[in-house]
């Protein structure tokens, strides 16, 4: 019965950091991409004149890549 536990419990731990490995290794594909869309917004910004819905909508996009970046960023600094 307890070993079953035991085993049991051992197979969710071996699952949680297989699972961890994972965002380890794709950590750096996923802030090129947000590095990749914040450099499009960038330039997007630069190069056209914008309506001021548009702005909202671009510096609102901004944000929210920003935070997803952060993110990334502290998981990093937890990994380390």
């Amino acid at each position: 019965m307890r070993d079953e536990i035991i085993v049991e419990k051992i197979a969710l731990a071996i699952q949680a950091l297989d699972e961890i490995d994972e965002m380890i290794k794709t950590q750096s594909t996923e802030l090129q991409l947000i590095d990749y869309e914040l450099s499009d917004l960038y330039h997007l910004i630069e190069n056209n004149e914008l309506s001021d819905v548009a702005s909202v909508n671009v510096v609102k996009k901004i944000r929210e890549l920003r935070l997803v970046r952060r993110a990334l960023s502290n998981e990093c600094s937890i990994e380390s």
